[in-house]
């Protein structure tokens, strides 16, 4: 007798059990074959083939984030508020990771019923993505980020506390658990568990912890080549491996001299730089850098 074959995607992913969506229905199956054995071999968010209700094989995959451990995410949300005081190294080393992926970024500032200062510093530093301002307290401008995410499968990322769950919660009119700012600390309490996706009306988002602790897993090669907006100018510095630091006639160098690049975000970069440097010649010796 011929085997039925399904097309679905897993939606959580937890001890060789899976949760798999299969259009019509849901499913908690486990996998087969030699997949079955592979540690980490299924993400959450892989599109898969089902046989005889067993995961038998993982279709290629459009994007993969090692920490959390998910796959096929359209766009990432990176999502900033004050409180807590907003860390914009999180955010570059998110935006590198992202692209380094070739996943779409998007900056959302909460909170700004509490404070609207944020916001030109985010727009002085990142206007080469799109920025929303939002309060998942009133309901400002979330109609908008719930249009301009139709259709794509997002995660949200960024520090504790910033309200990552409460804008899930507006989006989705949902009331998933929130957590508290530290009032010694003012860091946010962790209160999400475990990657799941969830639908959402024309968009689907990934409920992910981890986002806001991502370490860049990459070479220091590719950081120079992925860090945005600095990729499109790479042909434009005088040496081929610029790596934008020392070398001389660097465009970027020139860009952020005259004002046209942001001054903050090269400092950033360069600690990027050098913390990616110190672990890639530490786990692999390279010489070269």
């Amino acid at each position: 007798m011929e085997e039925a074959t399904i097309k679905g995607r897993v939606i959580s992913a937890s001890s060789n059990k899976y949760t798999v969506d299969l259009g019509e229905k849901m499913v908690v199956i486990n996998a087969r074959g030699k997949i079955k054995y592979r540690s980490g071999e299924i993400l959450t968010g892989d599109f898969v083939e089902v046989i005889d209700d067993a995961i038998s094989k993982v279709y290629p995959r459009t994007s993969r984030f090692i920490r959390p451990n998910v796959a096929n995410i359209d766009m990432l949300c990176i999502t900033v508020a004050n409180p807590p005081k907003p860390d914009y190294l999180v955010v570059d080393k998110l935006l590198l990771s992202a692209s380094f992926a070739n996943v779409e970024c998007v900056i959302i500032i909460n909170k700004t019923d509490l404070d609207q200062s944020i916001s030109e510093y985010v727009k002085a530093n990142y206007d080469f993505i799109p920025i929303f301002n939002v309060s998942a307290k009133t309901g400002e401008g979330v109609s908008q980020l719930r249009s301009f995410l139709n259709g794509k499968t997002v995660a949200f990322a960024g520090q504790s506390a910033v309200g990552k769950t409460s804008i899930l919660n507006t989006l989705m009119n949902t009331d998933y658990r929130t957590g508290d700012i530290s009032e010694k600390s003012e860091r946010g309490r962790h209160t999400t568990t475990g990657s799941q996706i969830i639908k959402g009306d024309g968009f689907l988002l990934f409920d992910t912890p981890g986002f806001s602790e991502i370490s860049v897993d990459i070479s220091p090669q590719d950081a120079v080549m992925n860090y945005p907006p600095y990729e499109k100018y790479l042909n434009e510095c005088k040496y081929l491996d610029c790596t934008h630091i020392s070398e001389p006639d660097c465009k970027i160098k020139q860009l952020v001299e005259e004002g046209k690049l942001s001054k903050d975000r090269y400092q950033r970069y360069i600690e990027i730089f050098q913390e990616i440097k110190k672990d890639y010649g530490m786990r692999y010796g390279n010489k070269k850098y």
